[in-house]
């Protein structure tokens, strides 16, 4: 019969890594006392790591370095999500990344949530939580192209980055944006303009 830890372990490994979890994610297989202890365990052994309080990873490990990569911050911002049964919604300088649109890792990065509002400290980065209507949040792509939009500004969508998001977006995607009717003005027209409205 399978312990505890050997069915974190499955999980965890079924995942994959970068994958970031809380106690949370493991109530269906044992008590909240065993699974802490587990997760202890495995941090230990240097199979998992704390990344925050509550917060664990499966850290993804760098060949060319030999070491662990920084966590993966959208996995630790998911992970701290779902622990609490929130929704959130990358925004601002952060979805444009996440999209590819930017090399660039803010200090800071934004979500957009159901929940309350909270700040997180990971690494170098901090995640910060800001609460809004659950009828501003979108989830998924669509979500992130709206937010990126947002964030680069009318007059800096050029034909690089509708031609980035063409080849990122499906056609589902297309259909999806090109149907929210919340979406109005200079956002809209960028969208239409990704999507080749005919």
């Amino acid at each position: 019969m399978q312990s505890s830890q050997d069915k974190l372990l499955a999980r965890i490994y079924g995942n994959g890594r970068g994958w970031a979890f809380s106690p949370n994610d493991f109530r269906d297989i044992a008590e909240r006392s065993s699974i802490d202890q587990a997760l202890s365990s495995l941090c230990g052994k240097g199979t998992i790591r704390r990344v925050a309080r509550g917060l664990y990873d499966y850290p993804k490990v760098s060949r060319a370095l030999g070491m662990q990569s920084p966590p993966d911050i959208d996995q630790v911002a998911r992970a701290l999500a779902r622990s609490r049964g929130w929704q959130i919604q990358a925004a601002g300088a952060w979805a444009a990344n996440l999209l590819g649109l930017s090399t660039q890792v803010p200090a800071r990065v934004v979500y957009l949530t159901d929940g309350r509002g909270k700040q997180l400290t990971v690494g170098n980065t901090t995640i910060e939580l800001r609460p809004v209507s659950p009828k501003d949040l979108e989830p998924g792509i669509c979500g992130l192209v709206i937010q990126a939009l947002k964030a680069i500004g009318r007059h800096n969508v050029d034909d690089d980055i509708v031609c980035h998001l063409r080849g990122v977006l499906s056609a589902t995607d297309c259909r999806k944006l090109l149907g929210k009717k919340h979406v109005t003005g200079w956002v809209f027209d960028a969208i239409r303009q990704i999507c080749v409205e005919e």
